[in-house]
């Protein structure tokens, strides 16, 4: 469950890491090997993509170690590798925060690194210190003004997440609804859609079924008008939902959709998938 949730806040954490621009008298080549990186992600060239982020912190070594292309090109390989290696992937989003908390004066850069490193700390059995992080990230966020404010439903989203996998089921309730209130002022379907998932699964897994499916049905519903009726993401959030229908004893209901699964499943070997760490959303 923990890598499949990393997924979830992977893509969010990637694209701020990529979002600075380099300057117009040097870094051509290390924006090129990043824009490289994110398209073969993309396209489901995964090792090329691990090959093209590692080719682009090469160059990103040569910039100084306060630069911060280089926190943010520490951050993409960390990203890319943490389903392989996870020690390597804690090596470099480690060193990243280390570069980022070397430069005072922007909190705000260190979430995407926090909210990255904290589940593979989990992984390892380190809660205590992931929830720490997780934490912190959600107070930055918290006191950083209209932006922070902005971006804190995807800080609590990861806590919140970090509480379904430990079964502190009660934890994350409270959080993921307190993200949904905090989206009903201030919407983003995409969040909406990934916190209503996260909070069918917890209800789910608490064997509260009639509010469980409301919210898968919300989730799959948001999910459909995002991104049409056959993305991988809409076939993750089915396949959850199916599970509980044959829990609920709805067995026909299940298989129905299980075959639908099925072939949705199929089309997505044919056309390619991108890689975990750029997948908007998955269990």
């Amino acid at each position: 469950m923990i890598f499949h949730r990393l997924w979830a806040v992977s893509l969010a954490c990637l694209c701020a890491a990529a979002s600075g621009r380099a300057s117009e008298t040097d870094g051509t080549r290390w924006k090129g090997l990043l824009e490289d990186a994110n398209a073969a992600a993309k396209e489901g060239r995964c090792d090329e993509a691990e090959s093209s982020a590692r080719a682009a912190l090469a160059e990103a070594e040569t910039f100084g170690p306060k630069d911060p292309r280089l926190a943010k090109t520490l951050h993409i390989v960390g990203v890319f590798v943490k389903h392989g290696d996870r020690r390597e992937s804690e090596s470099f989003l480690r060193r990243a925060l280390k570069v980022r908390e070397s430069v005072p004066g922007n909190e705000s850069l260190l979430v995407p690194t926090l909210i990255s490193l904290a589940p593979i700390l989990q992984s390892f059995g380190r809660s205590e210190e992931a929830e720490g992080l997780l934490k912190r990230a959600v107070d930055i966020d918290s006191k950083g003004g209209k932006k922070g404010r902005k971006r804190l439903p995807h800080s609590l989203l990861a806590l919140g997440t970090f509480y379904k996998d430990e079964s502190d089921y009660a934890k994350a309730e409270k959080i993921y609804r307190r993200v949904l209130g905090l989206l009903a002022a201030s919407p983003n379907k995409t969040t909406e859609a990934t916190t209503l998932i996260n909070l069918a699964l917890t209800l789910d897994l608490e064997e509260r079924y009639p509010e469980a499916e409301d919210a898968y049905l919300r989730a799959i519903a948001l999910t459909e008008e995002l991104y049409g009726n056959s993305s991988p993401v809409l076939a993750s959030m089915l396949t959850a939902y199916s599970g509980m229908l044959a829990r609920t004893d709805r067995e026909e209901s299940a298989q129905k959709l299980n075959a639908s699964i099925t072939r949705m499943q199929q089309s997505h070997r044919t056309s390619g998938t991108s890689c975990p760490g750029t997948t908007i959303f998955s269990f």
